[in-house]
């Protein structure tokens, strides 16, 4: 017996025995909604290259390649060469950079094996194989920042650094091994971030018996991991109490964490200790959807939420203040931002898109409308404290007075007509 799978498209209108008549169509839905060769993206911008991982399914097996793009005019990106690295079976693909190296990291679906490949990147139409690792334990996420890569467990390890300053021969420098756990916890990484001398790993924790899960709700945790020393990198902070889903972006000594509720903007001292010094709640933004949220990336002074298609804009260039810029809209997934470009992959092409217009506000484009009527007001400092009705409190940063910001909104429980600092 012989089965037959085809691509197809939905098509909405007209039943089918209407055919030969005048329809009205219209497109629905399309199977497969990806390219059925390609399983797998991921991508690692270096200098004026962007290099892309893929895996590629041909007759008999599965192959990852890099492709590499020269991004030199962001505007048109060209295609300049493709390295083939290795076989691999049921894997997947990360892929980073750091000076003049690429780094694949390849973890099993099945057995939860994992292996590092080096790549040297330092003529980018000709790249060259030279190193690789195989962990001992499962390790499925990764994270590179100079000599140093590391790689995010759970069971038992939640990291393990690796110096790759030789990067024909990696070394394994130290690790973070968590206690044992009853009954079985299994533990695993979904995502990793540096901040400085500070690893975050996010842990996806559970209860099981015999690899079946005995409770309803998983536990996230956030491990704060001191790597000031990568001989002996130890847990100076544990962070809980997440609402869905925690996503993860850092940029110096600065962690942003998102969940259903807020983002907020923790410091981390150098002992490891988190401090919060800002808050966004999504409540305050009308029309915000925090469900759609799949990643973030923080790059000059903004925090990007990606959507499954778009994103959203956060200023941060004061951290305790963060201000929501505006939302953009994207035809395919953003895979990687620097500066004002955001980059995507679509069936092996690369596309750019200039993200200017989605935080780039003109003062004509702020929306005093929604606030309310302002029933009173106080001044303190720059800052105008408004009391607006039904909308709560509003905070408008007056040290321009041609050019009044919105900084901050807060609803109240009741209506807001007075107001007293």
């Amino acid at each position: 017996q012989t089965v037959r799978v085809l691509a197809f498209t939905i098509i909405a209108g007209c039943p089918i025995e209407a055919a030969g008549q005048d329809l009205d169509l219209r497109l629905e839905g399309r199977w497969p909604p990806f390219d059925r060769k390609s399983r797998n993206h991921s991508m690692a911008l270096a200098g004026d290259y962007a290099y892309v991982a893929v895996t590629v399914s041909d007759p008999n097996e599965l192959t990852t390649r890099i492709q590499t793009f020269d991004i030199s005019d962001p505007n048109f990106p060209r295609f300049v060469g493709v390295f083939v690295t290795a076989q691999d079976s049921n894997e997947s693909v990360d892929i980073a950079a750091s000076e003049n190296l690429v780094f694949l990291f390849y973890s099993s679906h099945f057995d939860f094996s994992a292996r590092l490949e080096i790549i040297d990147i330092s003529d980018p139409l000709n790249l060259e194989h030279t190193g690789s690792y195989k962990a001992v334990n499962p390790m499925n996420r990764m994270a590179v920042s100079g000599d140093r890569v590391y790689l995010a467990g759970g069971d038992p390890d939640a990291l393990i650094v690796l110096d790759v300053s030789d990067p024909s021969n990696p070394q394994r420098l130290g690790n973070v091994e968590l206690p044992a756990k009853k009954p079985y916890e299994i533990r695993r990484a979904e995502s990793i971030t540096i901040a400085n001398t500070f690893v975050a790993v996010e842990l996806y924790c559970f209860q099981s018996s015999n690899w079946k899960p005995v409770v309803k709700e998983p536990t996230r945790i956030v491990e704060i991991i001191d790597v000031s020393d990568p001989i002996i990198p130890h847990v100076t902070t544990t962070l809980d109490g997440f609402s869905g889903k925690p996503i993860m972006a850092s940029s110096d000594q600065t962690i942003y964490l998102t969940d259903a509720n807020a983002l907020q903007v923790l410091e981390l001292t150098d002992a490891g200790a988190s401090k919060t010094v800002g808050r966004l709640a999504w409540s305050t933004i009308e029309a915000f959807e925090p469900s759609r949220i799949h990643d973030m990336i923080a790059d000059d002074n903004k925090v990007y939420l990606l959507f499954e298609t778009g994103g959203a804009v956060i200023d941060i260039a004061r951290p305790e203040m963060p201000e929501f810029l505006g939302s953009f809209e994207t035809d395919f997934p953003i895979e990687e931002i620097s500066g004002r470009l955001a980059y995507m992959l679509v069936f092996g092409d690369l596309l750019t898109h200039d993200l200017a217009s989605a935080f780039e506000k003109e003062q004509s484009e702020i929306d005093y409308s929604h606030a309310g009527d302002s029933y009173d007001v106080a001044i303190k400092d720059s800052y105008a404290f408004l009391a607006d009705g039904e909308a709560g409190l509003t905070v408008v940063d007056i040290s321009e007075p041609g050019n009044p910001r919105i900084v901050g909104r807060k609803r109240t429980v009741y209506c807001a007509t007075r107001i007293s600092l």
